[in-house]
């Protein structure tokens, strides 16, 4: 990516978790030259991290104001003075909630808490076959695959990405996208749930989190640390998702029936949505919409996800290099996979996908009947 000239520059303390994006000597002293940018992050006048390798970066107040910069088997923790400073060095690496997505790790579904109660039938199944050993093999093999099974429910790792219009949770079993239309707050918590086992009193929280508390008084709880630990992750994902909240309150949809659905079929909106974007002047078939409006809906993350699509298309219809920018832009802040995948074939001209897209992404009253 092309240095946009804000770059942040700082001579600050940086501890760095080796990985194969590291290149910092072992020697080097913890007090660092660090210059951050639209390239990426130099430690030292060495390229450290490219932007592309940079999976997120995030401010966490635990200790300090600490910038956690995560790549994909990297990790910066950069000690700036001031919670200013370490803004100023998000909006350099452009990762801002209005500029691009952050991702952080979530326990997966079954951890540590939960193997007690899954082993017990293996302990069972270890004492039927002492007292039966003409059927030890059998149930053997059985434990063998139930011990792998239990493992690998543990290592199945969950993602936390926050966008500009929702949260979304990925896993392999699971993939949930959270508006924040649905969203009335996020704070932590500490749970002592043990699956099948009960809680004793007394007994000290077995992991802590994130809780999002949503309409119709559900509360999705998202693990994030074994123990009562506070991470840094579970600050800066509370931080994230607060400012993120916070900024998509303040704005309100932008309302444009000319792009609406209005009672046609899935191929004749295409086709309208791409007349309008080609369309300069006002003629008796469509009216003219400023481009700027067009990309005002997309880049709103209030405005529906088949407004947001469905101005994307029109953009699409005249697709110069600036255009295509601003359009892929605006997909890195959306955490809708749904929404961000549109917006990603508008991008790379993939027209045979959006008639598919567009009706999933539809309200169900705003589809046409056939």
């Amino acid at each position: 990516m092309e240095d946009s000239g804000a770059t942040f520059d700082e001579v600050l303390r940086v501890d760095t978790q080796p990985g194969w994006a590291i290149e910092l000597s072992r020697e080097s002293t913890p007090v660092r030259r660090v210059r951050a940018s639209l390239a990426g992050i130099e430690i030292g006048g060495i390229r450290t991290i490219p932007h592309d390798e940079i999976v997120s970066a995030f401010l966490s107040l635990r200790i300090e104001h600490r910038v956690i910069v995560r790549a994909r088997r990297a990790r910066l923790i950069i000690h700036t003075r001031s919670r200013h400073e370490a803004e100023r060095l998000l909006r350099a690496l452009a990762f801002t909630t209005t500029e691009k997505n952050a991702v952080f790790q979530v326990l997966p579904v079954v951890g540590t808490s939960y193997v007690p109660a899954l082993l017990l039938p293996l302990w069972g199944v270890f004492g039927v076959a002492r007292i039966t050993p003409h059927v030890n093999y059998p149930l053997i093999l059985l434990s063998a695959l139930w011990v792998i099974a239990v493992f690998a429910l543990t290592r199945f790792k969950r993602s936390l990405t926050v966008g500009g219009d929702g949260i979304t949770i990925n896993g392999h079993f699971e993939k949930r996208f959270v508006s924040y239309a649905n969203v009335i707050g996020v704070d932590r918590y500490s749970d002592q749930k043990r699956g099948f086992l009960l809680p004793r009193r007394g007994t000290p929280p077995l992991y802590s989190g994130l809780a999002l508390h949503l309409r119709g008084d559900e509360h999705l709880k998202l693990p994030m640390a074994r123990g009562n630990h506070q991470t840094d992750q579970m600050f800066g994902a509370s931080e994230r998702i607060t400012e993120a909240l916070r900024a998509w309150r303040k704005s309100g949809p932008i309302v444009n029936a000319t792009i609406g659905r209005a009672g046609r079929n899935t191929q004749e909106w295409i086709a309208s949505l791409r007349e309008l974007g080609k369309s300069d002047a006002t003629t008796y078939r469509v009216a003219a919409v400023d481009r700027e409006a067009l990309f005002a809906i997309v880049e709103d993350p209030v405005n529906q996800a088949s407004s947001r699509a469905a101005a994307a298309i029109a953009i699409g219809a005249k697709l110069d290099e600036e255009s295509r920018a601003r359009l892929r832009k605006s997909a890195e802040t959306i955490a809708d996979p749904k929404l961000r995948v549109a917006i990603e074939h508008v991008v790379d001209e993939k027209d045979e996908a959006f008639a598919e897209l567009l009706d999933e992404l539809a309200p169900p009253e705003t589809k046409a009947r056939s």
